[in-house]
């Protein structure tokens, strides 16, 4: 992302309404950088840290003490969603770990709840933050590398060097076996014959395995697709 957004841009980004927001604001949670400017990394690691502490003081008050768990609707007031969005989440990709009793053990849920916040603001485990538009500006260039090469392919400007490497390969091994065969092939139809007959029977064979070389054309396989 930019290095500073607007107030509706890190609300978006934090998955907050703007009350909410300016709620976190009040309290001291989150600050911004100027007037309607909010710096995003800032932003996103202040209030990871202030949604684990919310759990941890969950996780230590009186209710908790005795059970260590979180009902549906305390689990759903910590993630700021109603009781059935979280029955939603339970059925999604990486739900919020819950027991057989269908209750949310706090040290689970909290350690749940920094992974997924974290992935959603771009976060890696080991702490490193991606920034959106320098991660889509690797990926654009990535689509239009393989796009490029595609297109080269299609226009016969690129072939794949395993296409070249079985043309070849074929080609030289039929040279080879020709030329390995010249000794015999001499001796058979040479005997009793001149010199200059021989050389020109060698000849001919010599420009047979030649030309085997020649089929290679311009060196470019004909089926390429």
């Amino acid at each position: 992302m930019p290095a500073e957004v607007s107030t509706a841009d890190i609300a978006r980004f934090l998955n907050l309404t703007q009350n909410q927001l300016r709620n976190l604001e009040h309290n001291g949670i989150i600050t911004r950088a100027g007037h309607n400017q909010w710096d995003p990394t800032k932003c996103a690691a202040a209030y990871i840290r202030w949604l684990q502490k919310e759990v941890d003081e969950t996780k230590n008050s009186e209710v908790m003490a005795n059970d260590k768990v979180l009902t549906q609707s305390q689990a759903a007031a910590i993630l700021g969603v109603s009781a059935r969005r979280l029955r939603q989440r339970d059925q999604e990709d990486n739900p919020p770990p819950k027991n057989s009793e269908g209750q949310y053990p706090c040290e689970a849920f909290g350690r749940w709840l920094k992974s997924d916040l974290s992935r959603g603001l771009g976060v890696a485990d080991d702490g490193s933050v991606y920034v959106y538009e320098v991660e889509r500006g690797r990926l654009t260039h990535h689509q239009a590398n393989a796009a490029a090469l595609e297109e080269g392919r299609k226009k016969r400007e690129l072939i794949h060097v395993d296409m070249i490497r079985s043309f070849w390969s074929n080609v030289l091994a039929i040279v080879r076996s020709k030329l390995l065969s010249l000794p015999s092939r001499i001796a058979s139809v040479c005997a009793g014959k001149t010199s200059e007959e021989i050389e020109a029977e060698a000849q001919a064979i010599i420009y047979e395995a030649l030309g085997e070389l020649s089929k290679g054309g311009d060196g470019v396989p004909s089926d390429t697709d």
